[in-house]
């Protein structure tokens, strides 16, 4: 399930809370749905976390992104983030897992050519200049996370989480 995040200046965790709010409950109806249909289903909130600390905090039990990607949903940007045609790399993703028969879009090569816009964005130069079609083969190959982590985690913490990267790409800006 894709929420769209419309462009924001900054972080405001109001908003963030809400979308939150709103993905859980979209998410525990279509799990129930799945359910009575006698299916299986586990929902994966896009907020859940298996780390408290470190530069990879926001790190989830599931990738969210490479479960969107492998639907079919977009594909991984320079910045990391799951790109959609429609909306750039603005939304929130949450997963269901289930064991109903479910035919699969087709996943996309990375899209962004010569763009970099996102790069330029990143006040930490966290995102290193490379080159890949489906997926870099490892993360510290196009984000440097000493410098993004760190960064990200002070700026959650005052409340004015940094989102350049994400605002930057011109891809489903109205």
């Amino acid at each position: 399930m894709v929420v769209h995040l419309e462009r924001y200046n900054k972080y405001d965790s109001s908003i963030v809370d809400k979308v939150y709010t709103y993905s859980d409950g979209i998410a525990k109806y279509i799990a129930d749905h799945i359910q009575n249909q006698g299916f299986r289903s586990q929902i994966i909130p896009c907020d859940e976390r298996v780390k408290s600390e470190g530069p990879l905090y926001w790190k989830g039990a599931i990738s969210h992104k490479a479960l969107a990607k492998a639907a079919g949903l977009g594909w991984i940007g320079k910045c990391t983030l799951l790109i959609t045609p429609n909306f750039g790399p603005r939304i929130c993703l949450i997963s269901i897992l289930t064991d109903i028969p479910l035919v699969p879009g087709r996943p996309e090569k990375n899209k962004c050519g010569d763009c970099r816009e996102c790069i330029k964005a990143c006040p930490m130069n966290a995102l290193v200049e490379t080159t890949f079609s489906d997926f870099p083969n490892k993360l510290d190959a196009v984000l440097d996370v000493s410098k993004c982590g760190p960064y990200v985690e002070k700026t959650w913490e005052s409340g004015n989480v940094c989102w350049n990267c994400l605002l930057a790409c011109p891809l489903g800006k109205k």
